[in-house]
């Protein structure tokens, strides 16, 4: 590398350096913490989710006994109220190297599906359906060896497994019985993230490429790859609004030598064109001569549509090597504007920094709008290192401080297409007010008769999600309208299947 990069490279990092810590228009107060686990040795937390009732689900594996490097782990999972109080906890798995690697809350019966991942590749991968209401098992399958299912989603009556490898596949799986009834090839990489799903759209997110299908359609209809995003994509995660843009964050590898890792974001729009494209790199190291940090690992990403905000979270590591391999570190989030991709806070958490890592392995926004954070603190000074403990961390977020030039203001009514959709019992319905003006949101049978009013008042700018629940209602088509005192009238379809 000649002078002249080397100083475009060093005046590049300065600048968005400067930029990532110059805004703090997010501040975030606690709601509640509560500590969670399976009830093994070693518990690792690594999904969480909510039922319809606001009950949290947290999935993962624990350790019933350890000897020396060679632990034996089983898969578990548990349902805590919305207060944080234990229901029940369900573990299951072959004592040998069942690790919960993916779980899914399905609405349409009340249910959990849950994969493990076989980290000695000796044993098949298992699926196995769980009743939500106790644990009970309906019922598991098996893969073949090797085949790890990274992500899973609910579509119709059917739950997708994608599972990775050289040839990743995405298996469609009967949900009421677990019989395979197709699978497709999804592309030749092999490090698969993430997939969404809305509507009958279909997302999945690798380091490799991002791409959507339209299911059940086995080709995708764009194809995009991360490189045109970021210089040495490593870790991809992403997200998809109501609107069907999707957002994606990036650990970027971009100085592999020395192993410098930067943050890349970007935002798609439907048609996969790119709207903005954001980076910057992680907190200063003093301890290093370059002052970077290394190993800034993106875990996950959390979109709140109202608050237009995307949340991205991982790790940062403090004291990397070359090759961006190193030890423990602090988990850090970044607030960005949906609109602009400017970020708008940052922050990163260390519990103990003498012995302890904390790391926030999942997270979503719920119905009030609220960021739920699933947490992991380390023991880093013994060898191998030991969970300390699991956790769920509820934030308020306060945003008053967002600058006018930030915020995200529509310039027409917009009635989206629900989701999901079809539904049981609930679905959301975003709209956007483009002016204070009084709107009703209301839903009618397919006879035209009114079934309930969902929003009736006068309304500021902005986007709102609302939640309509057909559980009294039967199956069937449903319309849901807007009206305007402006004069504005669009209708949707939603079908109710239950």
């Amino acid at each position: 590398m000649n002078k002249k990069i080397i100083l475009i490279a060093m005046l590049e990092i300065f600048a968005v350096m400067i930029a990532f810590g110059q805004s703090s228009a997010i501040s975030l107060s606690t709601v509640i913490r509560f500590p969670v686990g399976f009830g093994g040795g070693n518990d690792v937390a690594i999904d969480i989710s909510n039922d319809s009732a606001e009950n949290f689900l947290v999935g993962g594996q624990f350790e019933p006994y350890y000897s020396g490097y060679h632990p034996w782990f089983n898969a578990g999972i548990s349902k805590y109220s919305p207060d944080g109080k234990l229901i029940w906890t369900k573990t299951w798995g072959n004592d040998t190297m069942c690790v919960g690697w993916s779980m899914i809350y399905s609405p349409y019966d009340n249910s959990i599906f849950q994969a493990t991942y076989e980290f000695d590749n000796e044993n098949p991968t298992l699926i196995s359906k769980f009743d939500a209401n106790n644990g009970h098992q309906i019922w598991q399958i098996t893969r073949e060896t090797g085949s790890p299912v990274y992500s899973l989603r609910v579509w119709n009556q059917y739950l997708l497994a994608l599972r990775n490898g050289f040839n990743p596949t995405l298996f469609f799986i009967r949900n009421t019985d677990g019989s395979i009834q197709s699978s497709f090839s999804v592309g030749n990489y092999i490090s698969i993230s993430s997939m969404k799903i809305l509507g009958d759209s279909l997302w999945i997110f690798s380091p490799e490429i991002i791409e959507k299908f339209i299911l059940p359609r086995d080709s995708a209809i764009w194809r995009i790859p991360t490189s045109s995003l970021a210089i040495n994509p490593v870790k991809t995660h992403g997200a998809v609004d109501s609107k069907g843009n999707s957002y994606i964050c990036i650990s970027d590898a971009w100085d592999n030598i020395n192993g410098y890792m930067r943050f890349v974001a970007a935002k798609l729009s439907s048609d996969g064109k790119l709207i903005w494209k954001n980076q910057w790199y992680g907190w200063a190291d003093t301890s290093r001569a370059s002052g970077l940090d290394l190993n800034n690992w993106i875990y996950g990403v959390a979109l709140s549509e109202p608050l237009g905000i995307l949340v991205a979270f991982g790790e940062v590591q403090k004291y990397g090597t070359n090759g961006y391999v190193g030890t423990w570190g602090s988990s850090y989030m970044a607030f960005l504007n949906t609109a602009t991709g400017d970020t708008l806070w940052t922050n990163k958490w260390d519990d103990d920094p003498a012995d302890v890592v904390v790391l926030w392995n999942d997270g979503y926004f719920n119905q009030q709008n609220q960021l739920v954070m699933l947490g992991l603190s380390w023991f880093g000074n013994v060898d191998p290192p030991k969970p300390k403990n699991n956790f769920v961390k509820i934030f308020n977020i306060g945003i008053n401080a967002i600058p006018e030039n930030q915020q995200s203001h529509p310039s027409t009514f917009m009635l989206s297409q629900n989701y999901p959709n079809p539904f049981n019992p609930t679905t959301n319905i975003v709209y956007t007010v483009p002016r204070k003006e009084r709107v009703k949101l209301s839903v009618y049978n397919i006879l035209g008769e009114e079934v309930t009013t969902l929003v009736d008042e006068e309304k500021a700018p902005g986007e709102y999600t609302v939640t309509f629940d057909g559980s009294k209602l039967p199956s069937g088509f449903y319309f849901y309208r807007l009206y305007t005192a402006g004069g504005v009238n669009e209708t949707r379809k939603m079908i109710l299947l239950k």
